[in-house]
């Protein structure tokens, strides 16, 4: 099967809920990974919005019947297998705001971590590999060695940024930041990594709105988290004849995920990122 890797970026802000019940302050909670705690989507809330993307946008050059087998073929029945496979989306990272400019994409070396050892076992480039690897290695090299740094940058403006509520603890690094790092991660001057203590608290601590229910019956309050917008997300898609991301691309409309649909919240970008056909591997 074919296998690549896609960014997911939260254009507008997304709630995708945990389906728990909660009996703290916050009712609606989102998905998070049940190792590292990191806000997550699951693989079926992935396909789930995808099928019925696909539903509500037929391709006009095939006739109800065509297009209704391409979608069985693609996501299954209960006659055949699904010829697509999702996985779902971890955290790659996340919107933290400063001084200087609106937010830098912040990430942590357990995210980087994560995603290269998802990138080996799946049979990326190592080529796509190693200058994450050496990012990595950069940083787990400065935290180690500096106990009081918990945030790189590769810019020289230790002395004048604030970023969240933290106003110190910065290094400045020249660590090379090549193109692979351009495309997962944006420009190095609107980019930091994270030591893992410090991003686990920035994401424990999510906003939260404040929502009413519009039912003329029942005018009850309730608060709702959600993950704010430019968050990226990176997830595998496995195919073997069709693939449902192409199919999505014909659409030319973003993805709506989660809760919120009709007020604007949950529209998402997928972009590829690398894949691993043996042409990518040479």
């Amino acid at each position: 099967m074919e296998t690549k890797i896609y960014n997911l970026k939260v254009i507008t802000n997304l709630h995708v809920g945990s389906g728990d019940l909660s009996y703290g302050i916050i009712d609606k909670l989102v998905q998070r990974d049940v190792v590292s705690l990191f806000p997550t989507i699951n693989a079926s809330g992935i396909k789930g919005s995808i099928k019925e993307h696909l539903e509500n946008y037929p391709d006009g050059s095939k006739t109800v019947v065509e297009y209704s087998e391409l979608l069985k073929k693609i996501f299954g029945s209960e006659l055949q297998p699904a010829d697509n496979k999702f996985f779902s989306a971890h955290l790659l990272s996340y919107p933290v705001r400063s001084n200087i400019k609106p937010f830098f994409r912040a990430t942590c070396p357990a995210i980087l971590n994560q995603l290269i050892e998802s990138l080996r076992l799946f049979g990326i480039a190592k080529s796509k590999i190693k200058p994450i690897k050496s990012l990595l290695d950069e940083s787990v090299k400065n935290f180690n060695t500096n106990s009081t740094s918990d945030f790189i940058i590769f810019q020289n403006l230790i002395d004048a940024i604030i970023l969240e509520d933290y106003t110190e603890k910065f290094y400045d690094s020249e660590f090379v930041y090549n193109n692979t790092l351009v495309k997962l991660f944006g420009d190095k001057n609107e980019f930091v990594v994270v030591r893992d203590s410090v991003f686990m608290e920035i994401c424990s601590d999510l906003p939260v709105v404040a929502r009413n229910n519009l039912d003329e019956k029942s005018r009850n309050l309730w608060y709702e988290e959600f993950v704010p917008r430019q968050t990226e997300f990176w997830f595998f898609h496995l195919y073997k004849d069709f693939n449902a991301i192409n199919e999505l691309k014909r659409t030319k409309t973003l993805l709506q995920i989660g809760a919120n649909a009709s007020v604007g919240e949950g529209y998402c970008d997928i972009v590829e990122l690398f894949n691993n056909n043996k042409t990518a591997r040479k």
